[in-house]
């Protein structure tokens, strides 16, 4: 499979679906909510448009190429989480959205190394943040329990990259006999 499917491996379709599929069940309660659905939320939901559900799967689909760019799909991630904010206003995104923070979270400590990283949390966060900003269910006040759980997962994934690094260095060392090289 060359071409745009290149380099895609099987996870990256299993979370690109998954994620995928809790963006689409949360924008069709977002869709069909009435006002009694209404009523235990923070702020009513301004916007019901079929619209948010296609726009919305831009955020998520991209997690296919992560290995390819991580850091360029967390920024299209979290450009289209901002076109999302702006067009359809308070509605709910935690539930899809804060799921996608945490993969790509974990992924850029995997799959970047030093200044890469950093920058590629740093969106991360930033797409939390504009993912809250206009959450009916929760709001802005959950960004920093996100951001650590964020970060933890960052981390995870940076102790995940060192230490298989550390095993193909060590079995680099090994001839194929066994021996030392």
């Amino acid at each position: 499979m060359d071409g745009i499917f290149k380099d895609v491996r099987p996870m990256d379709a299993v979370l690109a679906i998954a994620l995928s599929a809790a963006g689409v069940l949360l924008m069709v309660e977002n869709i069909n909510a009435n006002a009694s659905d209404m009523k235990d939320l923070q702020h009513a939901i301004t916007n019901q448009s079929w619209l948010m559900l296609p726009v919305f799967l831009g955020t998520t689909i991209p997690v296919l190429w992560r290995r390819r760019n991580v850091v360029a799909v967390a920024l299209v991630s979290a450009a289209v989480m901002g076109a999302h904010l702006l067009a359809f206003d308070w509605v709910i995104r935690c539930g899809a959205a804060l799921p996608l923070s945490f993969v790509l979270a974990y992924s850029v400590g995997k799959l970047t190394e030093k200044r890469e990283s950093y920058a590629g949390i740093a969106v991360v966060i930033v797409g939390q943040f504009l993912a809250l900003v206009k959450d009916s269910a929760v709001g802005l006040e959950i960004l920093p329990v996100t951001a650590a759980i964020a970060l933890a997962a960052w981390g995870v994934g940076i102790y995940v990259r060192q230490q298989t690094a550390k095993r193909a260095d060590r079995a680099a060392v090994h001839t194929p006999s066994g021996a030392h090289a």
